[in-house]
């Protein structure tokens, strides 16, 4: 039996889904510690998971295999990608949150290719199982026929998995082409232009308040992929995938050898899917999301291989994000909180 690969934790708000991951997963992972800067939150999470506490880099214990790296990176009001360099110089294998900047993630590789170590870009979203169905079905459709146009719609918080997300689902997507934007019309930036050789349409949700910056998004990812055959959409990242295929209203009653398309659903989803509860996708899908990338960083780590195609995928991406934000320029700062709560029963129609 192989040993536990001791893991650290760095940063408390969105690393405390990485802990909950690595419990999931405690027949391979040992939590080694937490490290942070010392906040009551932070001394809060050490002290409910039973884990250390480290406060500096120099504290970490020598005997760690693995850092997750889950502080904002350089450019997004962090220093995370400093960090994971100092870590890979002491022969940490990094697994680093997104978004990182494209001379960052050249730097990070070049730095795990020098002190032999593995760096992964992390991204939870890819990983999560309607993202994933709605990949899978976009890429048998593109096997079958082509994409003609997309309907894109996604907030600033996600646009780094967003570029990823597509770059999977949409065969020859590497480029943006002709991007214009329209600003400061409501609290979505309209960007339209190519992605590679498809036209496209993006609703992007530009916005951040910085007292908090992971709420009160619009949307996550809400993708629409319009081929020769029908639409398919993800309509969020919690799903569901549905698919709806081009009409033919002026066939019905008159040909029979059409009667095939007519007995198509009118809109279909495309895998089962039922009703969840936030708290359920955070405990469940994107801890779980999370795990099935330690466990891809396991692999690596057991094998001493770096992914060489991945880097060049995470570069691709960086790349892209970098592009996007030259055209449309950086999140507009907002400090109203324009947000009023609706509980969901309250809208259900019974007749």
């Amino acid at each position: 039996m192989t040993s536990k690969i001791k893991t650290i934790v760095c940063g408390s708000t969105f690393g405390q889904f990485y802990i909950d991951a690595l419990m999931k997963y405690s027949e391979f992972f040992e939590i080694a510690g937490l490290y942070a800067r010392g906040s009551e939150r932070s001394i809060e999470l050490a002290k409910r998971y039973g884990i250390p506490l480290f406060t500096s880099i120099k504290g970490i214990p020598n005997e760690i295999t693995l850092a997750c790296v889950v502080i904002r990176s350089e450019g997004v009001g962090g220093d995370g990608c400093k960090l994971a360099i100092q870590l890979m110089e002491r022969g940490i294998h990094v697994i680093q949150e997104q978004p990182v900047y494209p001379e960052n993630v050249v730097e990070c590789y070049k730095v795990a290719r020098k002190y032999r170590v593995i760096y992964n870009i992390g991204n939870l979203y890819i990983k999560l199982p309607e993202v994933q169905h709605f990949i899978n079905v976009s890429k048998k459709l593109n096997n079958l026929n082509s994409v003609q146009y997309m309907s894109l719609c996604f907030c600033t918080q996600v646009a780094f998995p967003a570029i990823a997300i597509l770059a999977e689902a949409i065969s020859g997507f590497h480029e943006w082409n002709g991007l214009s934007v329209i600003k400061n019309n409501g609290p979505f930036d309209i960007i339209t232009g190519m992605a590679g050789k498809v036209p496209m349409t993006i609703q992007f949700n530009n916005q951040i308040n910085p007292k908090m910056p992971d709420d009160l998004m619009y949307v996550l990812h809400r993708f629409s992929v319009f081929f020769q055959s029908g639409i398919l959409t993800l309509e969020d990242t919690f799903g569901p995938v549905s698919w709806r295929p081009r009409i033919f209203v002026e066939k019905y009653g008159v040909a029979e050898r059409d009667e095939e398309k007519l007995n198509e659903p009118a809109f279909a989803l495309v895998n089962e899917y039922r009703e969840k509860q936030l708290k359920e996708i955070f405990r469940n899908e994107w801890t779980g999301a999370i795990g099935l990338q330690l466990l891809e960083m396991k692999n690596q780590i057991e094998n001493s291989r770096l992914d060489t195609n991945r880097a060049q995928k995470d570069l691709m991406v960086s790349k892209l994000w970098t592009e996007l934000y030259r055209a449309t320029g950086y999140a507009n700062l907002i400090d109203d909180i324009d947000y009023i709560y609706i509980p969901t029963k309250k809208i259900r129609t019974t007749y």
